[in-house]
This record gives C-alpha cells, sequence and structure tokens, in this order.
C-alpha cells in the first residue's frame, strides 16, 4: 500500500502539499473508531438550547482522521440548502460569445442589433462570431448575421440541450488553465459551487459563463484569491437572476455536519511520536549517506559569530568617524566615465554664426564686451573652415541691397586677424576692467550684492567717505525704531533721502527705481592695480623678492595685453565647479591652448557645465576632460592618477597641478565633528596622497626632466575668523611641503608653489560674506573677483616664474593685504551689523508707512480686481502670409514658367511620437522646453486633464480626468510638469502588458524533459487529446467520472516549456508619452480593439494632417477633385509588430486573439484604414516599405503620383511601433544603444541618442508616426490649402554588390551626378528658358488660331448643306477640343522647360536641375536634415555623401549646411523617420529657426574633414529666409532616398500676384475655420471623425465612381 502510494500518488501530494497517514484498526484503535458523540453530547446538555432541526444519528466515521481547531464553545456549521436548478439558456451562452469576440462588457452588448451590426462591417469579426454560434449549437439558422440577439436567441433555444457547447467548453477549459491557480480546476470550482451554494450543473454552468465575461486581469496567485473571485462572480449572479440561496444552520449533532472533538493532550502526544519518527528516519538515511547533520546548524552558528564581529567593527568605525565621515570618502572614481571634449573647430563654427546672424538681426551689438571677446576667441580657434566662412560672409553681405558698412567692416577686420592667428598659437587675455563689490538696500529694505566693471589704474587713491547728510539721515532713522545711533560706516555710502523714501511718500510705497537704493557713492569708476608680491625662503623667513615679483607685474600686464599661452601643456585640476576660482582658471586654460583634466564630485550636472564651457573657450590643441573624483577618497586619488597616466604614458603626463578640491564647513576648532575631519581629509590628507602619487606615476616611467608643478591653496586665514573647523589647520599643513621640497626625495617629479588666496568673491566658501566686501575693501583689504584671481594664479603658471620654480619652491602672496587686518573680524561684524540694521530700519519704515496710507477706499478697490492669471493660447498656425511686394515680386521671373498641376507642395503635417505632436515635438526641438500651451496639450495627450464644458455645469475649463478637479492653466504646468518630462521623450521604457511586466526582461522558453512522472492534474478532454497527440505513449489519461474532464499524468520523458526571462540591455527607447490612447482623439473603441496599435498612430496622425490643412472633413476634397484622384501611400517598416507578436507567441502560447489577427499585420492595413475610416476614395493605394527609409519612399511615390497625373493629392508618411522582439533582433546586430553600457558611463537616458559625437554607440528606438498632405500646386491655390513647402525633388537609390543589408550605402550620390562637359548646358538659364517658353507659347496660340479659323470654314461648309446633328453644339464641341489640346500643349511647354527641362538633359544632374526649376542653386541649400542615426558608420558614410553631393555639385567653399540631427530627440522610429524630418524641416523653413543637437557634447573629428557641414549644437535663428533643405534616409536593405524642399515663395512668384491675392483670402478664411475647429476637437475629444457612409449615396456609386466629372456640390455641408 506504501508502495503504491509512493509511486502513483507521492509526485501529486507533494505538489498539493498533501499528506498521507497510513492506520492500523490494531495499532491505531483509538483513531481509527469514533468514540467523540458521548462526549460531544454531555457538553451540549449543559449549553443552553436553540432552535434547531433535531439532530440526527451521525454516519460512520471515515478511515482517514479529520482534525479540527479546539474550541470552547463549538458552534453550529453553516450550510447550504440545494438550489432549484436551471439549466443554462441559448442567450446567455450567445451574450459571451459575442460579448468575448467584441471584448466588450457583456451587459453593453445590444440585443436588439444583429451580429453584423454589432461588428460594425468587420467581415472577419463577423465571421468569427457566427462561426462560433454554429460550433457551440451545432448548426446555426441561415441568415444569422442578419438577426437580432433576441431572435437568434430564441430560435437557438428551441433545440438547445441546455449544457455547454464545445466552444464554451473550450473557453472555459482556457480560462482554468490561463486565470486560475495551478490545482484550481474546474472541478474544483463546481465542487465549491455545489457545496457552498448549493447549486448544480445547470447554474454552474451560468456562472462559469458570467466569469467567461468578467475575467480576471491576470492569473490568480492563490486558492484563496480564486475563492474570493468565485464568490464575487455568485454575487453578481445572485444580483442579476434574482436567486434565493437556502442557508441552515446544523446542529452540532447533525449527521450532515458532525464535529469530531479531539482532546488536546492527545493530539500533541500524537505530533510528537509523529515529529519523533520522522527525526529518526531522516538520521537513519543522513548516516546511511555519511552527511553530518550538525553541519548546518555549526556554519550558521559560525555566520553568526562572523556578523556580530563585522557588526561590531562597524558600530566602532561609526562611533569613531560618524556617518557624515563614512559618506563623504565613497570612491566615485570610475574611468568608464571620461568625458572628453576636444572638437573646437566645430564650436567656432557654431560661435560664428551666432555672432552673424545675431549682428544682422540686431540682438548683438558689435561694441559689446560680449562680443569683443566672443571675438578673441574666434581667434583662439582659427582654422581654414572659419577663415573660408568667413570670406563667404562678407561676399554675401556685399550682395546684400541693404548694406552695413560698418559689419562689413568689422567681418573684414576679423577675417585679417584670424588670417594672421592661424600662424599663432591660442594666448588667454584677460578683461582690461576688474570688478568692484557694490552692496545697495532698496527703500524696501533688500540687500542686494552686485559686481560693478570698473578700470585699472597704476596709483592708489583713497576715496572719501559718506555725507553728513546720509549719515544723519540714516541715524534719524535708527532713532525712530529705538535701535540707538546709526553704527559708523565702515565704507558703506549711502544716499541721502529721496522722495520716495520721505514721510510725504504716497501710497503707492515701494519702487525698483535706482533711486530708492542706499549704496555707496559712484566711487569705483577706476581701480587700483593690486600686484602680488612673489616671495623666497631666506634664512627660514619668507620674504618679497622684487625680481621676481617685478617679472610677475610683467606677466599680469601680458596677460590683460597680448595674452598668456599654455599650448602643449597637461593640467589637471580639482575643485572647479559652477561659480569656483577653479572654473575660470579652466577658462583661461582653455582659451590659452592647454589639455585639462578636471575632477568633478557632482558628476551628472557637471558634465554639461564644462561642455558649454569647452565649447565657449576651447582653442586649437586644447581639450577638456571631464572625470569623477571624490577628494575624501583614497581610491579616487590612486584610481585618477592611475587612469591620467594610462593614456598613451608620456602624453598625458601632467605639467601643472591645481589642486583646489574643499568643501565648506563651520565648526569650532576645538569642538570638531565628522566633517571636520573630512574637510581636513580633502583639503590636506588626500592632496598629499595626490601628490604622492603622482610623483609615484613619474618615477615608473622615468619622467625626471618635466617636473609638475603644483599650485598650493594656501589662506591667511589662520584662525582669524574662527568657526571654520580645520580649515586653517589643513592650509598650514600644506605649507609644510615647501619645506619638504627641500628635504625629501621628490624634487625630481614636483615643483612647488604656495599662493597665498585672498578674500575671493562669489565662491561657494565666501558666498555669505559678498555684502560685506565693500566694506571691508574701505578697511584696505583688497577683494578679488573671480576672474581677477583665476588670472594671479595662471599667471605663476607661466614663465619666467615656472622655471624659478623647479629650482625652489616659491609664496605668492594673493592674500590683498587680508592678513594686516588685525581685528577683521570684529570690523566685519560690525559691517555686517550696520547692513542688517539699515535694512532692518527700512524694512520698518515701509511697514509704517502701509499702515498709515493704506486706506480703505483703497483696500476695497484692490480687492475688487482678481488677480491676473496667465492664460494659454494652443496656437494652430498656418505659414505666415507673406507681403508680396517684398517677398514675392524680387521673383516675379519665376511667372509663367512653372505647370502649377505637376508641382507638388506640402499642405499639412501631422505627427505621433515621443513628445506628442508636431507642435510639441518642435518646442522641444527647436527651444529645449515645452511652453505653458505644450504642457497643457502633453496633459492633454497624456489623458491627465479634460475639458468641461457643458449646460448645468459650474465650471468649463480643464480639469484633472481622474478627480474632476478644475485647474487653471498654470496649474496645469505646475501639477505636471515632472511628471510629463519623465515620462515623454526618450526614457526609460514603460512596461507593456503584451510584452512583459519588466522591460529589463525578455520572456523566453525553456525546455525540460521529464526525469520523473509529473503530478497529475485535471484538464478537458480536448487539452487530453491534444497533449496525446504530442507525447504519445508519455502521458496518461484517465476520464474523471460524471465529469468532461480527464486526469493526465505526464510521465518520464514527456517535454516541458518552462517560463524564464532573459536580461535584456536595452530598456531606454522613446514611445509614445505614457497614457497616450486614441480614444483621446475620437477614435471608437470599437476600432481601438480591432486596429493595430501602431496603424492608431497613423489614424492619428492623418486626421491632424488633414486638419493642418485647414480640412475639417475630408471630404471636401471631392468638390474639388474626383474619387480617384485622392491616393494614399502610407507604409510602415514593419506594419503591426503586435499583431505579428499576437499571431506568433500569443497563438503558440494557446492564448485567446482575434481571427482577424492575420489582416491586421499587413503591411498595407496602414493605408487600408486610413481610406476606410476617412477618406473614401478609390484613387492609388500604395505601400511603400523602406525600412528607416520608409517615409521619404513613401514621399517619392506621392510625389511620381502627382506629378505623372494619377493623383491630384495623396496621404503620404510611415508609423511603427516599438516591439521589444524587434529591439531583441536590432540589439542581435549591435545596431543600437547598449543602455547598460552607457549607464555605467554615466549617461542618462536622454543623452543616448548622439548623432556626430564622438562617443556615438547606436540608434535609440522609437515608435510612432508621421504623415504628410500633398496635393499639386493648383489645387492648393484653389482650396486655399495653407502651403508648408514645395517638394523640388525625390529620389531613391539602391548600392552596390555586397553581402550585408544594414550596411550603409553611397548610391544616393547619383542624384548629383552628371555627363561631363566643359560647358553648362543652356537649359539651366532661366532666360534661356523663357524665351523659349514665349516661343513656343506664340506657336501654339498662331495653331490655335489656325484650328479656329478652319473650324468657322467648316461650319459655313455644313451650315451650306444639310447635317443631321446640332451645329451650334458641334462648334462648341470642336472649340473645347481645340482649347484642351492647346492646353496640353502649354503644360509640355512648360515641363519641356520648366518642371521636367532637366530630365532631357544628361549634363544636368537632377539635383541640380530641381534647384534651377525654381531659380536656385546648390548654394541656396541651408539645412540639411540628416538620417543621423547615431551609429558609427553612418554618420561617416551620410557625410561624405552630403559633402560629396556638395562638392559635385559646385557648392562654394565657406558655405557649410547646417546639419539637423532630430534622432537626438526623437530617437529612431524606423517607418515615420523621414517623415518626422520633413515636418522639422518645414517647420525651420516657417521659423528661420535651425535647431541644433543638443546632445552633441564632442563632435567627431573624423567629421572635420567634410568641410561643407556644419554641426550645431544650439539653435540658430538665421537671418534671412531659409529658402532651400536636404532630407536624407537611409534604410536597411539597400534604400537610400534624398528629397529637396522649397520655400512657397517661389510657387507664389509663379502663380503671380492676382492668383496670389485671391489665394491668400482664401487660406485665411480657412485657417480662421480650423483654428476653431482645432480647439473644439480638443475640448470635445473628437480630432477624429470617422466616416461610415462614402460620400455618395448606395444608388449613385456606380455613377460617382465611372464618372471622372463627378464632385460633391460646393455649397453642400459636411
Amino acid at each position: 500500500m506504501k508502495r503504491t502510494r509512493d509511486l502513483v500518488y507521492k509526485p501529486y501530494d507533494t505538489a498539493n502539499n498533501i499528506s498521507r497517514d497510513f492506520y492500523s484498526v490494531k495499532k491505531n484503535k483509538d483513531e481509527v473508531y469514533f468514540i467523540g458523540q458521548e462526549r460531544e453530547v454531555k457538553t451540549k446538555k449543559s449549553e443552553p438550547k436553540e432552535d434547531a432541526p433535531s439532530p440526527t444519528k451521525p454516519e460512520s466515521a471515515p478511515t482517514t482522521t479529520t482534525t479540527t481547531a479546539p474550541a470552547s464553545a463549538p458552534t453550529a456549521a453553516i450550510v447550504a440548502g440545494p438550489v432549484d436548478d436551471a439549466p443554462v439558456a441559448a442567450s446567455e451562452i450567445v451574450r459571451t460569445i459575442v460579448s468575448i469576440a467584441l471584448k466588450k462588457p457583456a451587459k453593453d452588448v445590444a440585443f436588439d442589433q444583429s451580429v453584423k451590426a454589432l461588428s460594425g462591417g468587420r467581415s472577419t469579426l463577423q465571421n468569427e462570431i457566427t462561426g462560433d454560434i454554429d460550433a457551440e449549437f451545432g448548426s446555426a439558422p441561415d441568415g444569422a448575421e442578419e438577426l437580432p440577439l433576441n431572435d437568434l436567441s430564441s430560435l437557438l433555444q428551441k433545440s438547445f440541450s441546455g449544457s455547454l457547447g464545445k466552444r464554451t467548453k473550450s473557453l472555459a477549459d482556457k480560462f482554468f488553465t490561463a486565470k486560475m491557480p495551478g490545482g484550481f480546476n474546474q472541478s474544483k470550482a463546481r465542487e465549491i459551487l455545489q457545496a457552498e451554494y448549493g447549486f448544480s450543473s445547470g447554474r454552474q454552468d451560468s456562472i462559469i459563463l458570467m466569469a467567461l465575461q468578467t475575467p480576471p486581469a491576470a492569473r490568480l496567485g492563490s486558492e484563496a484569491e480564486a475563492k474570493e473571485f468565485w464568490s464575487n462572480t455568485v454575487h453578481a449572479y445572485i444580483t442579476a437572476t434574482g436567486v434565493q440561496i437556502n442557508k441552515a444552520r446544523a446542529a452540532g449533532g447533525s449527521s450532515s455536519s458532525a464535529a469530531v472533538a479531539i482532546d488536546p493532550k492527545a493530539l500533541e502526544v500524537l505530533n510528537k511520536r509523529s515529529n519523533d519518527f520522522h527525526r529518526e528516519v531522516y538520521e537513519a538515511y543522513a548516516r546511511h549517506l555519511g552527511e553530518n547533520t550538525n553541519a548546518a546548524a555549526e556554519e550558521v552558528a559560525q555566520l553568526k559569530s562572523d556578523m556580530q564581529n563585522l557588526q561590531n567593527e562597524l558600530d566602532l568605525w561609526n562611533l569613531e568617524h560618524g556617518n557624515e565621515y563614512a559618506n563623504g570618502i565613497k570612491p566615485y572614481f570610475d574611468k568608464r566615465k571620461a568625458r572628453v571634449y576636444d572638437s573646437f573647430w566645430n564650436w567656432a563654427l557654431q560661435d560664428l554664426f551666432k555672432i552673424y546672424h545675431g549682428v544682422r538681426q540686431g540682438y548683438l551689438q558689435l561694441q559689446s564686451d560680449e562680443v569683443a571677446r566672443r571675438r578673441h576667441l574666434l581667434l583662439n580657434r582659427c582654422s581654414k573652415r572659419l577663415i573660408n566662412v568667413l570670406r563667404h560672409m562678407i561676399a554675401d553681405m556685399k550682395k546684400s541691397h541693404a548694406r552695413a558698412i560698418a559689419v562689413e567692416m568689422w567681418f573684414e577686420e576679423l577675417l585679417e586677424d584670424c588670417t594672421l592667428a592661424m600662424q599663432e598659437a591660442p594666448t588667454y587675455v584677460a578683461s582690461s576692467k576688474v570688478m568692484a563689490p557694490h552692496t545697495t538696500i532698496d527703500a524696501n529694505g533688500s540687500i542686494n550684492f552686485i559686481e560693478t566693471p570698473c578700470a585699472r589704474r597704476g596709483s592708489a587713491a583713497r576715496v572719501g567717505g559718506q555725507s553728513a547728510e546720509a549719515l544723519a539721515f540714516e541715524a534719524a532713522i535708527a532713532s525712530k525704531n529705538s535701535k540707538g545711533n546709526a553704527p559708523q560706516a565702515f565704507g558703506l555710502g549711502l544716499l541721502p533721502p529721496t522722495p520716495a523714501m520721505t514721510p510725504e511718500m504716497t501710497a503707492s510705497n515701494s519702487s525698483d527705481s535706482d533711486e530708492d537704493s542706499a549704496s555707496l557713492p559712484d566711487k569705483h569708476d577706476v581701480r587700483d592695480n593690486h600686484y602680488p608680491q612673489i616671495q623666497t625662503k631666506c634664512d627660514g623667513v619668507w620674504k618679497n623678492t622684487e625680481d621676481l615679483s617685478n617679472n610677475y607685474a610683467e606677466i599680469l600686464n601680458r596677460a590683460m595685453t597680448t595674452g598668456i599661452g599654455f599650448q602643449g601643456k597637461n593640467v589637471l585640476i580639482t575643485g572647479a565647479g559652477r561659480g569656483s576660482i577653479g572654473a575660470k582658471i579652466v577658462q583661461g586654460l582653455l582659451s590659452g591652448g592647454a589639455r585639462v583634466v578636471v575632477t568633478t564630485s557632482s558628476y551628472a550636472k557637471a558634465t554639461k557645465f564644462f561642455q558649454k564651457m569647452f565649447s565657449k573657450f576651447g582653442s586649437k590643441g586644447s581639450s577638456l576632460m571631464v572625470l569623477p573624483y571624490n577628494a575624501g577618497s583614497n581610491q579616487d586619488t590612486e584610481g585618477l592618477v592611475e587612469y591620467i597616466y594610462s593614456l598613451n604614458d608620456s602624453e598625458w603626463d601632467l605639467d601643472h597641478v591645481i589642486p583646489f578640491a574643499a568643501i565648506a564647513e563651520t565648526a569650532n576648532g576645538i569642538e570638531l565633528g565628522p566633517k571636520s575631519e573630512l574637510a581636513h581629509r580633502m583639503m590636506l590628507t588626500n592632496t598629499l596622497r595626490l601628490l604622492g602619487a603622482i610623483k609615484k606615476a613619474k618615477e615608473a616611467r622615468h619622467i625626471t626632466t618635466r617636473p609638475a608643478q603644483v599650485i598650493l591653496p594656501l589662506s591667511p586665514n589662520h584662525g582669524v575668523f574662527g568657526g571654520d573647523g580645520l580649515y586653517s589647520e589643513s592650509k598650514l599643513g600644506l605649507e609644510g611641503l615647501l619645506n619638504k621640497w627641500h628635504t625629501e626625495d621628490w624634487s625630481e617629479y614636483l615643483s612647488v608653489c604656495g599662493a597665498v588666496i585672498g578674500w575671493t568673491r562669489g565662491t561657494g566658501l565666501m558666498n555669505d560674506n559678498d555684502m560685506v566686501a565693500e566694506g571691508v575693501e574701505a578697511l584696505g583689504v583688497k577683494t578679488f573677483s573671480q576672474d581677477e584671481m583665476a588670472v594671479n594664479i595662471m599667471g605663476l603658471m607661466a614663465s619666467p616664474l615656472l622655471e624659478m620654480m623647479h629650482e625652489e619652491p616659491l609664496m605668492a602672496d594673493l592674500s590683498g593685504g587680508m592678513s594686516s587686518i588685525a581685528n577683521l573680524k570684529e570690523e566685519v561684524a560690525a559691517i555686517r551689523k550696520e547692513i542688517s540694521d539699515i535694512s532692518s530700519s527700512r524694512r520698518a519704515l515701509v511697514r509704517e508707512e502701509k499702515a498709515e496710507f493704506d486706506g480703505p477706499s483703497i483696500k476695497a478697490a484692490a480687492n475688487n480686481l482678481a488677480p491676473f492669471k496667465k492664460r494659454a493660447n494652443i496656437r494652430f498656425d498656418f505659414p505666415k502670409p507673406l507681403d508680396y511686394a517684398t517677398d514675392i515680386e524680387p521673383l516675379s521671373n519665376l511667372e509663367g514658367m512653372i505647370d502649377l498641376e505637376k508641382v507638388v507642395v506640402v499642405v499639412g503635417f501631422g505627427e505621433v511620437g515621443p513628445h506628442g505632436s508636431s507642435r510639441t515635438r518642435w518646442q522641444m526641438e527647436s527651444m529645449g522646453q515645452f511652453s505653458l500651451e505644450g504642457f497643457i496639450e502633453m496633459a492633454w495627450i497624456m489623458g491627465l486633464i479634460e475639458y468641461q464644458s457643458a449646460e448645468g455645469v459650474p465650471y468649463s475649463g480643464w480639469i484633472e480626468k481622474e478627480t474632476k478637479k478644475p485647474l487653471t492653466d498654470a496649474e496645469i504646468k505646475q501639477k505636471y510638469e515632472d511628471h510629463i518630462l519623465k515620462h515623454s521623450g526618450i526614457r526609460m521604457l514603460d512596461a507593456r502588458g503584451i510584452e512583459g511586466p519588466d522591460p529589463a526582461a525578455r520572456q523566453v522558453l525553456h525546455e525540460i524533459d521529464l526525469q520523473h512522472d509529473f503530478a497529475p492534474f485535471e484538464a478537458s478532454k480536448e487539452t487530453a487529446a491534444d497533449l496525446l497527440r504530442e507525447n504519445g505513449n508519455k502521458v496518461t489519461v484517465k476520464p474523471v467520472e460524471g465529469s468532461d474532464n480527464c486526469i493526465i499524468t505526464l510521465h518520464k520523458g514527456a517535454r516541458l516549456m518552462v517560463p524564464k526571462a532573459l536580461a535584456f540591455d536595452r530598456t531606454v527607447g522613446a514611445q509614445v508619452p505614457k497614457g497616450w490612447c486614441a480614444k483621446t482623439y475620437g477614435i471608437h473603441e470599437d476600432i481601438v480593439n480591432q486596429v493595430d496599435p501602431a496603424v492608431l498612430f497613423a489614424l492619428v496622425c492623418t486626421a491632424e494632417a488633414l486638419l493642418s490643412a485647414g480640412i475639417t472633413d475630408p471630404y471636401e476634397f471631392y468638390k474639388y477633385i474626383h474619387v480617384s484622384q485622392l491616393g494614399v501611400a502610407v507604409g510602415s517598416g514593419f506594419g503591426g509588430a503586435t499583431s505579428y507578436l499576437e499571431m506568433y507567441r500569443e497563438r503558440f502560447l494557446d492564448k485567446p486573439v482575434q481571427n482577424d489577427i492575420l489582416a491586421e499585420s499587413f503591411l498595407n492595413t496602414g493605408s487600408a484604414w486610413i481610406n476606410m475610416l476617412l477618406l473614401s476614395s478609390c484613387g492609388p493605394n500604395l505601400t511603400p516599405v523602406g525600412a528607416c527609409a520608409t517615409a521619404l519612399e513613401s514621399l517619392d511615390i506621392g510625389y511620381e503620383s502627382i506629378a505623372s497625373g494619377k493623383a491630384k493629392a495623396i496621404i503620404v508618411g510611415g508609423y511603427d511601433y516599438l516591439a521589444k522582439d524587434v529591439a531583441v533582433e536590432f540589439a542581435n546586430m549591435k545596431a543600437t544603444n547598449n543602455c547598460e553600457e552607457d549607464f555605467a558611463k554615466g549617461r542618462t537616458a536622454a543623452e543616448m541618442s548622439r548623432p556626430a559625437t564622438t562617443t556615438r554607440s547606436g540608434f535609440v528606438e522609437a515608435e510612432g508616426g508621421g504623415i504628410q498632405v500633398l496635393t499639386n500646386a493648383k489645387l492648393a491655390l484653389e482650396m486655399g490649402l495653407p502651403i508648408y513647402g514645395v517638394i523640388a525633388m525625390t529620389r531613391t537609390a539602391s548600392d552596390k554588390a555586397g553581402r550585408s543589408l544594414p550596411a550603409p550605402g553611397r548610391g544616393v550620390i547619383n542624384f548629383s551626378g552628371a555627363s561631363k562637359s566643359n560647358f553648362d548646358s543652356p537649359l539651366l538659364s532661366m532666360s534661356f528658358r523663357k524665351r523659349q517658353i514665349e516661343l513656343r507659347m506664340s506657336q501654339i496660340k498662331e495653331t490655335e488660331q489656325s484650328e479656329v479659323d478652319y473650324l468657322e470654314h467648316e461650319i459655313k461648309s455644313y451650315k451650306s448643306g444639310h447635317v443631321d446633328f446640332d451645329i451650334e453644339d458641334y462648334r462648341q464641341h470642336r472649340m473645347s477640343s481645340i482649347k484642351a489640346d492647346s492646353n496640353k500643349q502649354r503644360s509640355e511647354v512648360l515641363n519641356s522647360y520648366g518642371n521636367e527641362f532637366w530630365k532631357r538633359d544628361s549634363k544636368i544632374s537632377p539635383m541640380r536641375g530641381a534647384l534651377a526649376t525654381w531659380g536656385l542653386t546648390v548654394d541656396d541649400i541651408q539645412v540639411a536634415s540628416f538620417h543621423g542615426t547615431s551609429t558609427v558608420k553612418n554618420e561617416l558614410n551620410e557625410c561624405g555623401v552630403i559633402q560629396e553631393q556638395m562638392t559635385q555639385l559646385g557648392r562654394a567653399k565657406g558655405n557649410p549646411v547646417l546639419a539637423v540631427f532630430q534622432k537626438h530627440l526623437t530617437g529612431h522610429p524606423k517607418g515615420p523617420a523621414a517623415a518626422w524630418m520633413l515636418n522639422g524641416a518645414l517647420q525651420i523653413m516657417e521659423t528661420g529657426l535651425i535647431p541644433g543637437n543638443r546632445n552633441a557634447d564632442n563632435i567627431d573629428n573624423a567629421l572635420e574633414k567634410f568641410d561643407h557641414i556644419a554641426f550645431p549644437s544650439e539653435t540658430i535663428h538665421t537671418s534671412e529666409d531659409v529658402k532651400a533643405f536636404i532630407v536624407s534616409s537611409f534604410g536597411f536593405g539597400q534604400k537610400g532616398a534624398q528629397a529637396i524642399g522649397i520655400h512657397p515663395k517661389y510657387l507664389f512668384a509663379a502663380a503671380g500676384e492676382d492668383a496670389y491675392t485671391a489665394y491668400r483670402e482664401k487660406v485665411q478664411q480657412r485657417q480662421d475655420k480650423a483654428y476653431h475647429h482645432f480647439h473644439k476637437s480638443m475640448m470635445t475629444n473628437a480630432m477624429f471623425q470617422a466616416k461610415d457612409e462614402p460620400p455618395y449615396s448606395k444608388e449613385m456609386e456606380t455613377e460617382f465612381l465611372t464618372n471622372p466629372d463627378a464632385r460633391l456640390p460646393m455649397d453642400m455641408e459636411l
């Protein structure tokens, strides 16, 4: 028996936690026989009687024991009596099948509608439902899809057996398999329904159907959760049906529920006996196996002991050092986080462009100090490229109609200086002005500190103090406020009383005017020069050395005139954070050409700060390396030096070391805390360690002839102020190095200079003292600005002082006389008190005046005015209207040169992407932030807010979607800004249900062969048959009596597929904003459930694109064109990625998937849905598939369709979805950025797409859609559609032979290729073409007149004879033919010499011809939007292609195109990539803003050779119109494509003044209508309005489709 138990039941018992005991009748007599009734009866006699059914004789006890918890007073059990059974109705089954198919709650299924109506015209869904009904009931009546569900259910009920059929059984089986916990099968659920509620099989079926209708979202985790779910379902069933449950309270002696009383002591004895037995068995097995049963306990004891010892040591360490010290010494250094900036050549071009356009626009003045500073920095960074650009700029200015001679001269002088500077080393030139401290106190008592510029002078001069009038005034204020006499002024000059400060002041008691400020008299126009002293040690005392001091003064003078250089120098500087002396030193060193290593303890924020610094100050040969570093960590100190010297050994050997790292602290010098010890460690101990590590590195590399100069930051504050912990001790400790240089063995490797740094304003250590600096200077102490102190320190690094320091240590007194004031602390305290007293006095005066002059009438008036609250205005702009005389007329030579029916224009565009819409994306791209309007639109897009506006509602406006709480516009930004920025753009991926809960994990299946029989489990007969089919004799199936289920046992050798999660390192991407939902735009839930998510992007984009074209109803097109003349050519890289996932993975896992999922996976499905739901056209339906170049291929198809006359309007673009499975395959190809590696390098998610940079490492996945509406120009002008741009050329190309599909190609170079010739084709001359057109037009006119004359002659002959037709009708027919033929000839002439003149001449390249059509050349292309995926090979290939094309087309040197790398912001979405780029290029052309690549921290030096391209990282506002742009795209599978866009003013010039005037009026009316429609759509969530019927009636369908002249009436309301 036990053997049977082990063989058959052991796996099942183990899996279900069941324990089986075996009792003998002889040995376990007490346990086997029932003896507890008498004891129970005695107990009941003592209890009060209660109404209950009479007890019946108990049944015999079973042979297995049941134990219950002992109770002092047993209660009667609650049981359910049987409920009258009712078989399941056919209507219940129909409701279940339909609700599951429609993905709707059962209550929302309308039974008065047919299957066909509920399917919404989706034939596959209709077939799925009718097929399921047919399978369930055996056969469905004919025309079942046409019958209302009520009637259908009635017909089915007539022959219905009342039990579940094939389909519902299958659904139920899958439901229990997928949603219930392990072991909780259908039999168990039915047992609960029977035992606890009294439901029989019929009602059980009904409850199971109800469960199918409302399944749990995920598999339930435990049996308790399952019981709760079924309890809720039962209660829902009871509520719905009104059935009554019969519950009865059973007595304790009832035969059906008799409780067995167990003696607790006996139970305890039994448990002890059982445990002892198990222990003996366990020990016997252990002895047999030779295992030590005490080993685990001994190991645990040892671990506990070790842990306690460690804890004791930690406690001791914490007690000695403190947590602050422990946190302060944690290492930060990580060589992977090294950032190197060295692309000075590109930042010089960027700065030159900004100066050029800024001066021409008037917001930069050439005479300003800022421009002067930037001018010198340009000289430091000059290159051949820069000189060429300057020459081109000057030439452009000379061609300008409105010349600015002064500006031209400035740029010519700059060119001359740059030419000379090419042969010179860069220099740092200090400002000739110095800054003086100035403290002011305004009339309200606010204290303000500013730095005021003043000139230098050589001789010192004392300036008089305060006037008597000012002193008397302040004394009066102090006396009035009972604070005694005003303290003596320590240099704090105060103005005499002003009208605004007298008792006669008006009710307006505050002013921001300068007259209301108390301050020093203006005495800083000229400031004394202060030359620090250089000291050497003589007889043990540091003394001033006149010669060295004079040399130092000469160096400082040189720094302010010709400048000092540091080219070829390697410098390490610590402590160079924002607002520090070190930061100013770094700026100077970079200006002088040094290679600088700077460390930072706030790495994430500091990298952007230092990158910005290098882009401004980096010069020829300079570079800046930024490293994370904690000066409190010994590990960091050693790691830093080791890393520096591992960089090509001597190449980075240090020449200068400036260890300025420090932290501020306040502590009593003899009452120290952990922070004092940490500060001392940073400023002294680890500074010495740093120098020691450098010495070791030089010694190991035998570098003995190049000692590194160390500038020791000393201080005159040797406890003068107190309260600064170990600051003075640290500084005094450093002075010891000046003596050790002689006595220790490191003088060959390091030279030392002590810099006694005086009072420096604006630094982190001195910020609190800035307000007293002016008063301190009045005492005779010189205080320094950061720039002054920085140049003083850099002067110590120049010759000849540098050479002297190699011979002996020097001391530089930069204290400004700070140590000469004996009682400085008291003096500073007095100055501070004086300032505080004056401020308090003025605040008191303001309060008094307010109380005196604020009358009730004034308050009442003020209260009547509500505070102003800024309101947002979400703009919906069309292109700005142009003035014909100034903008268009200069191009009038184009008039009559172009066939407008063959010109392709963009009249609308839409976008769904990681930054929302095209509007919000443009804000982020051009400005780097959302506006207030942008935040509101993003909040709406992300489902955070909605608009409330209805009758009877007290508030109309924006409200929180969840709480319905009203929100002002400003509150939306305040409340949701962080959430919006966190969950939009490139970021950590949000989890999506179908791809698993963890974006960092990828779910796969692991195959296992069973080594033992698996625990039996229950499943349906269908599942059993499926398992038998797959596993054969490795499966045993036993039917369950009285059930449709079986008990299944998998035997040894059967195969199991177990889920596992692989690590996934592509966890950063650019998904659409979190919360984005197509229903927000008005797409119905039925469509959302049916359509692939990627197609939803395309649908929303199309609706937005049409609205941006001013088309509020797409059927408006059919008032102007035939339904066959509107086409769709929207493509995708992958199509329905989610549908693929469901079709392959979900089907494989046997999860429910819609039956027509195959149709949703097709690549042409997107275009189909666009047409079905919005357009209802019968025009061209084309499906471009070009991987990453899909959208540009789509544009090419649309262009050709319109140019060839196949369509007059067409929807183009692309869409794609970010699917994890696709991302995996891109990762396998090493095409995408490994975000885990980038995180380790200190990059944030937003920085991971870095096109064109040195550190680019793959693209970042994105998703979304981009759509454009194209029409021919004639239709756009006729309809008054906004024209955003003219598409001058589109081309696609493949590439050479190869074996790599992803490899970027150069085939697109052929677009600029042409036959070789010594002379240009005459067709490139517009005057030549114009002459030819005029000649041909005159010939056509003559021919037309000749045909008319002939017709008249023919008509006369007909009139004289007898004809059987109407002669006048014949005349009109022939005249129409003559006119049509003439127009056709004119169109051919315009094409031959206008639109397509270049296509017939191989000497004219497509790019040159497309530009020349509009009178442009390659030099008129200002912007190139790059594919720029952030992969190493793409940027090199693409820049090479553009460079070659520009060279072939003869672009002038010095006129680089400005490169736009949009993917730094959006990531790479594949299908819609070029659509987003085209949208951005159109926005550039409209606004004149050329966005920079904000992630371009350092441009790859390999791109410097491409001198026809500039790489801005900041937005450049051009001073002239962007005439033309080029968009390039490269896709896997040899897909290369390019397009050229032209400013619409060239089209308007070709159309003529009359046409433009009429057009401008139409487009204004359309904009007004579209603006209101857009806002109404947002407020009502109705931007997308699906069409239910075509624009014609069913009866008129054939006529409308076959008649090319069929149109909707112009006055028809849409």
